[in-house]
Order: C-alpha cells, then structure tokens, then sequence
C-alpha cells in the first residue's frame, strides 16, 4: 500500500498536448525531488550543477549536461547539488499505442516487461539529440512546437524499438506491470475504441 500513497496525481499536460515541461531551481517549490511515481514517462535534463537521482533503489549521479530516462511506475527522487535541471514528463496516446502494439517489442514495452535503459540518454547520443530536441520545444514553444514534441516522442521511440535497446526491468516480481499496468491498457483502450461496441474479452486481452 505504501508503493500506492506515492503516487502523483498531477496530470501532466501542456493545453490538448501529453507532454508537461519544467524547469526546476533553487527558487523552484520542488527543488528537492521527494519520493514519488508517476504513469508517464519522463526525461530529466541536468543544465547547471550536479543531481543525485535514485530509481526505486538505484542510485545514479548526473553532472551537467548529462540525462535520466525515467519510466512509468518507478519510484523516483532527487537531490540537487547547486543545480538547475529540466523535466520533459509525457505519456503515450493513441495513434502512437497502436503502431507500438503491432510489434512484439513494443507490447512488451507497454506491458511493461521491457523499459528503457536509464542511461540511454548518456550513452546513446543520437537518442540524447532527440531528446534535447524535445526539451528545446518544449522549453521555447516557438509555433508548431506541438508537433516537434511529438515527433520527437515518436523518433525516439522508433529509434529504441529499430536498434532493439529495451530491457528487462530489474524488478519483475510485484512491479509496476503487474500493480497498475492492466488497469492503465484497459482505460486506453476504452479510449481509442470508445465510438465502438466493447467486450469483457477486448478488455481481458489488453
């Protein structure tokens, strides 16, 4: 019950756009980054100074310029060192869910029996450009920026799935899969298919 009460209830949007930014210092209410776990997907972006960040009970340590990928359901937190850092929190919608479930690797990542790697960010650069790309958009919101965020979402997930870079959670006993995961694929199927006549059986198969 406890993974439960740190859960975020923020939704995490900018107007008609799944994507939510933030840029986060000293003068920030949430500067010191308390336990907490969302159902999005989230990129954190070190600008200035230095940010310990623990995923469940993995430590990691990012200098500036350096990234995190945060996945959905992870308990997260973070403390900052003098730091500034950027936040790019996003979920997936349709259509981008259906072409993800045609693929064996992409049910697997909506199940949740794939994930990122944290440090994709770090140690793939052309995933770490797509990213900034998002973040710059986002941060900036030049016209059109809808769709670069998008696009760039969708680049980076394409770019995951074609070089075949996801991998098993660590914690595959009692996780997020398994926790809120059926729920989730239940409620986004409901909502791609609401115009339709739905069945138990659509639903149990999600």
């Amino acid at each position: 019950m406890r993974y439960y009460s740190y859960r975020e209830n923020e939704e995490h949007r900018t107007n008609r756009l799944p994507v939510a930014y933030y840029l986060v210092n000293e003068h920030h209410p949430r500067y010191e980054m308390t336990h907490h776990w969302h159902k999005e997907f989230e990129i954190i972006f070190v600008r200035r100074g230095n940010l310990s960040i623990t995923l469940d009970e993995e430590k990691f340590e990012l200098s500036e310029g350096e990234m995190l990928f945060v996945n959905p359901g992870v308990i997260h937190s973070g403390n900052p060192h003098e730091s500034e850092y950027e936040c790019a929190v996003f979920r997936l919608e349709a259509p981008l869910r259906q072409y993800l479930s045609e693929s064996h690797e992409g049910k697997a990542l909506l199940a949740g029996d794939r994930i990122f790697p944290p440090l994709l960010l770090k140690s793939n650069k052309t995933a770490a450009t797509i990213a900034l790309r998002l973040l710059e958009a986002m941060r900036e919101q030049p016209t059109g920026f809808e769709l670069t965020a998008l696009s760039a979402v969708a680049e980076l997930f394409g770019l995951v799935l074609r070089n075949g870079l996801l991998i098993l959670p660590k914690n595959t006993s009692g996780g997020f899969a398994e926790r809120i995961l059926p729920f989730e694929n239940a409620v986004s199927f409901i909502e791609e298919h609401f115009s339709e006549p739905i069945t138990l059986a659509q639903l149990a198969a999600t």
